[in-house]
């Protein structure tokens, strides 16, 4: 039984505010909305500590910093007395969060006295620039408006409003468009990614973790404030209704609590009406967006029993008026897609023809005020459903005929289980360690971290962890189909039937993976475990700090302890046992003493010069490459398709990185960005065919290119390499967003460190028929399918996934997939590092020192 909360708010109407409040307006010399004026991230961050400095009702904090450095904030809104009380205010939403803290009792004493918690993220995606400037307007209208209804509501609620979670993008975008105002390029979106690593992607990265962004807000949901509902703001296409807004279409994940689809229908229609009777038109449901896929800002927290609530209005051009013509689409009655989509889920058709930045503040304002009042109104049925969605996982979770999942302290990556879970701490589950005996040496089960899935985030946990069929229908996925961890991160993860007596709760930060460390004093080389993401990390942190390392590239070399084809070996001479230890237990890696009778056929590894070929327009795939490659501290250097020379890439480079794109947009550039990737230039926004040629050259001289995904098509096409691509729209085949397994070539050195087959991500990228070339990775005659969805995928049986091709005197590697899609795919990172550390590489003979003989 815990302490009793002495919690003595009370939900009364909030005293009258006679301050002085600065306006937006007052502030910035425009109103939010006004047509070519946008604010920047230092004029948000500055009003809002105005505000807080003028208004008892609202309190900015900052709650982390962004990847570039900047600092992110929200402000906390709520009545005076609310904002007094705030520590108490949190732990009550943390209680209840967790029905197995607090009594029946208790419960209904905190719902008696507590308010609703709401989260409002504004403008996620930068370009969808309109939330952000929404977010001023709304503050202060909460802050300055005295009606009884504002006091009601600010009594009864509290709002945690983010101006922005992607800061850095922010700034990109108010930068190029006060840059580009009155040039032809004017209200485009600037060329280049938004975010320094995701781009779009910054709101696909909610259940991985991998963005400094994404950490800092998923603290606030589940380890602070534990808010009931989430609002989501994002913009869409200008051409279609006006505003997209819940029920989702009908592919929804089974494991979201009924209570949910509950919740965002009355949330969604008391905003509906609301915008309905302020003559708001152009209003769309159950379309477009679905509840299927788990790492979305809004979708997300469906696994943690919290309400998300998307609103996807019409875009403007950024801050200028948008013209829209009648014939667009989705505008006439002729267009099938409108038909049988959108069109028909249109309440009452948009008539107008400018669309301005100021609508979008209007609808935003509108209808966020709406979610503010029906949590107001409905305030103990959210907060008595919050905890009731918790108690039913628990209960599930205890009639489960498996009780959870334990996670083998023996993985073949040890690295990449302990990175599992980290990321499922952070999102708060609870993980337990169990020993394989007890104190009286009884085996217990074996040996890992357990994870009961009779817990509050239930369905967190098995979405993540069980394979997903997506539902055979007609409608396709807003995002992807598949996702689950222990595929995509190669790691062995058990259900178990029960749970270990005795076990020891992890605390977050403080997992340590055991590993195996034979370090011997007399050892003449120490040799790392290629099978360890981190032994990646090591072996570049070595070379540049110039520590002599080499590869054994024989498989039959009878040393001791499994080292074999793949090892790194250092020489004992030159590390200390200590820095062994640190950098072992630090990294996740084994790390063992060698000593040998016979030489062994091994590679010097050394530093690579390697290059990022970057789309002058910006690629998100080229971002999260950029993202794995810094991760392990891997350099490299971001050389822009446009402006390749031949000269400098043949003498600087021995490998070239080609992240996934179609051949068009590499030839030459994407048809959706603006003409110049400069205000006012006119060079060319792909290789163009003089770019090509010396890409051609740089492979012929004796270059590596590595290529993925869509880009191993337009590479195998663009070079004429001596295999067809298979997978054709004409076809029937799709499997948009699979895991789906292939097996490896294990002696081929790109696959060192690897097991014999691995799951792979798959969207509908290429799959080769090859007659020249060594295919690395293929699919098998049986079925490949782990978790999605595919259609015909008999299409793929025995093609080839990866292929490593000769070209002149270099070569190509061709991932058919993407192997570091998102920075999620850890199950394929080490084909990349392989693919990289064998580039332009000579075999050596080396002869180990002979072992210590016996006195």
């Amino acid at each position: 039984m815990i302490k009793r909360l002495s919690i003595l708010f009370f939900l009364s109407f909030s005293t009258t505010i006679t301050a002085q409040t600065t306006s937006p307006e007052k502030f910035l010399g425009f109103a939010p909305g006004s047509d070519k004026k946008l604010a920047d991230w230092t004029q948000i961050t500055n009003y809002f500590t105005l505000l807080s400095q003028q208004s008892p009702r609202v309190n900015t904090v900052e709650i982390g910093r962004t990847t570039e450095g900047k600092p992110i904030v929200m402000a906390i809104i709520s009545s005076a007395r609310n904002l007094k009380r705030i520590a108490e205010i949190k732990e009550a939403m943390h209680l209840l969060a967790d029905p197995r803290l607090i009594t029946v009792s208790e419960k209904d004493s905190l719902i008696q006295v507590s308010p609703t918690v709401t989260l409002i993220n504004c403008s996620l995606h930068s370009t969808e620039i309109g939330a952000s400037q929404f977010s001023m307007q709304f503050a202060y209208n909460l802050a300055k408006d005295n009606s009884k209804t504002t006091r009601a509501i600010l009594s009864r609620t509290v709002c945690l409003l983010i101006p922005s979670s992607n800061p850095d993008g922010h700034n990109f975008v108010v930068d190029w468009y006060r840059k580009t105002l009155g040039t032809p390029a004017e209200g485009s979106y600037p060329p280049g990614l938004y975010h320094k690593y995701a781009g779009h992607d910054n709101n696909r990265d909610w259940f991985m973790l991998n963005l400094q962004e994404t950490k800092v807000v998923t603290k606030v949901l589940y380890k602070e404030w534990f808010p009931q509902v989430i609002f989501d703001m994002h913009e869409m296409g200008s051409e279609g209704p006006r505003l997209v807004i819940p029920p989702q279409f009908d592919n929804s994940n089974p494991l979201i609590d009924p209570i949910i689809h509950q919740e965002i229908r009355n949330i969604s229609d008391f905003i509906l009406k609301e915008l309905t009777d302020q003559n708001v038109t152009g209003i769309a449901t159950n379309t477009v967006f679905d509840m299927w896929w788990h790492g979305g800002f809004r979708t997300a927290p469906y696994f943690h029993n919290m309400v998300g609530v998307l609103s996807e209005v019409a875009s403007s051009r950024l801050a200028t008026p948008d013209t829209i013509k009648r014939s667009q689409r989705y505008f006439t009655s002729t267009n099938p897609g409108a038909q049988d989509g959108i069109l028909k889920n249109t309440l009452k058709p948009w008539s107008g023809t400018i669309w301005r930045l100021a609508d979008i503040v209007n609808i935003e304002n509108i209808s966020a005020r709406a979610l503010l009042e029906v949590l107001a109104r409905g305030r103990k049925t959210v907060l008595d459903n919050f905890y009731l969605m918790g108690r039913r996982a628990i209960d599930q979770g205890l009639q489960d005929s498996s009780q959870g999942y334990v996670i083998p302290f023996e993985q073949h990556d040890p690295s990449s289980a302990k990175k599992l879970l980290e990321i499922l701490m952070a999102q708060g589950i609870e993980i337990y360690k169990a020993s394989p005996v007890d104190e009286a040496d009884v085996y217990t089960g074996k040996p890992g971290f357990y994870i009961p899935t009779a817990q509050p985030y239930r369905s967190n946990i098995l979405c993540l962890f069980e394979p997903l069929k997506y539902p055979k229908v007609s409608l396709r996925p807003y995002d992807i189909t598949a996702w689950t961890l222990p595929y995509q991160m190669g790691v062995s993860v058990e259900k178990i039937d029960t749970f270990p007596k005795e076990t020891e709760r992890i605390v977050e930060n403080e997992v340590q993976w055991p590993v195996e460390v034979q370090l011997m004093d007399d050892a003449h080389y120490f040799a790392l475990d290629p099978r360890s993401n981190d032994t990646y990390r090591v072996v570049q942190k070595l070379l540049e700090a110039d520590i002599p390392i080499r590869r054994i590239y024989d498989d039959s070399t009878g040393l001791p302890n499994g080292v074999g084809a793949g090892w790194f070996l250092v020489d004992a001479d030159v590390w200390s046992q200590d820095m062994l230890q640190r950098l072992s237990h630090t990294n996740s890696l084994n790390i063992t003493s060698v000593y040998a009778i016979d030489s062994i056929e091994t590679r010097p590894c050394r530093k690579i010069k390697l290059a990022l070929l970057e789309a002058c327009t910006g690629n998100i795939d080229q971002g999260w490459t950029q993202f794995v490659l810094d991760t392990y501290e891997i350099p490299y250097d971001n050389l822009q398709n446009c402006d390749l020379k031949t000269e400098e890439i043949v003498l600087k480079y021995d490998a070239i990185i080609l992240p996934s794109i179609s051949a068009r947009s590499l030839m030459w550039g994407e048809r959706s960005s603006p003409v110049q990737s400069k205000p006012g230039s006119n060079r060319p926004v792909g290789l163009g065919v003089d770019g090509l040629d010396k890409l051609q050259s740089f492979v012929r001289a004796g270059g590596t290119l590595i290529s993925f995904g869509e880009a191993a098509k337009s590479i195998a096409s663009l070079f004429e390499l001596n295999m067809q691509n298979i997978i054709h729209p004409f076809n029937g085949f799709s499997a948009p967003g699979s895991l789906l397994q292939i097996s490896l070539k294990q002696e081929n050195p790109l696959c060192y460190g690897m097991p014999a087959k691995t799951a792979i991500f798959y969207n509908n990228d290429p799959a080769f028929i090859v007659q020249d070339g060594d295919v690395v990775g293929r699919y098998e005659a049986n079925d490949s399918f782990l978790s999605g969805y595919i259609k015909n995928g008999e299409i793929l049986e025995e093609r080839a996934a990866m292929v490593c091709s000769d070209y002149g005197k270099g070569k190509v590697v061709l991932f058919g997939f993407r192997p570091q899609h998102r920075g999620q795919t850890f199950s394929t990172f080490k084909l990349v590092f392989n693919a990289i550390l064998s580039s332009n590489a000579t075999f050596e003979w080396y002869p180990l020192h002979p072992p210590p003989t016996e006195e």
